[in-house]
C-alpha cells in the first residue's frame, strides 16, 4: 500500500524512511524538529529484542535520580518504532543485534543516517559476536557499540556523557 517496501537478497523486508515521512505528511502527523531547548526532555528510543539487555536497559532508567528528564519509549516492533522516529526526534537510538536483523540489517544503519534531520542522533548497538558487515557498517555510520549483557553503570554513564552533549549543542 502506502509504503515503498522490498525485500533484500535475506528475504528481510525494507521499507524507505522517506517513505515512512511521506505517510506521515500525507496523514498530517506532527513531525518535529531537531531544534530543541535544554528544558525539554532528553528523548531515547529502544529496540531491544533480547530479554536480559530490555530488563537491563530498563533498571538503568528506573535507577536513575539526576541528571535531565528522561523520555524512553521502549519498542518491540521495528516497523512501529520507524513511524514514530519523526514525532519523537531522540537524540539516542538503542538496539541490539536482532533488531538490527529485524530492521533489514547493517545496511540499515547507511540508510539512517542519509536524513539529515538524523545525522546528530546517536546511535548505539547492544551485542556480541558481530560479523565483518556489521563491524564494517558501525564503524562507518559512528555506531557505538557494548557488549551484552548490557552493564547497567556503563550505560548510566554513557547517557550522562549524551545528556552533557546536548545541553552544550542546545546552548550554541
Amino acid at each position: 500500500g502506502e509504503l515503498d517496501a522490498w525485500l533484500t537478497s535475506g528475504g528481510h523486508r525494507r521499507i524507505s524512511l522517506d517513505s515512512i515521512k511521506s505517510c506521515q505528511l500525507r496523514r498530517r502527523m506532527k513531525v518535529m524538529s531537531m531544534s530543541r531547548s535544554p528544558s525539554q526532555q532528553l528523548s531515547i528510543v529502544s529496540l531491544i529484542s533480547h530479554e536480559q539487555t530490555l530488563a537491563s536497559l530498563k533498571l538503568a532508567f528506573t535507577s536513575d535520580s539526576g541528571g535531565t528528564k528522561k523520555n524512553i519509549t521502549f519498542f518491540s516492533n521495528p516497523m512501529r518504532m520507524l513511524m514514530e522516529l519523526d514525532l519523537l526526534m531522540p537524540q539516542l537510538v538503542v538496539l541490539d543485534q536482532e533488531a538490527l536483523r529485524l530492521l533489514g540489517g547493517p545496511s540499515w544503519f547507511s540508510d539512517f543516517r542519509k536524513r539529515e534531520e538524523y545525522k546528530q542522533i546517536h546511535l548505539l548497538m547492544v551485542g556480541n559476536d558481530l560479523n565483518s558487515e556489521e563491524k564494517v557498517s558501525i564503524i562507518i555510520n559512528n555506531v557505538n557499540v557494548i557488549d551484552s549483557p548490557l552493564d547497567v553503570a556503563w550505560f548510566k554513564g554513557y547517557i550522562h556523557a549524551i545528556e552533557t552533549f546536548w545541553q552544550m549543542a542546545c546552548q550554541d
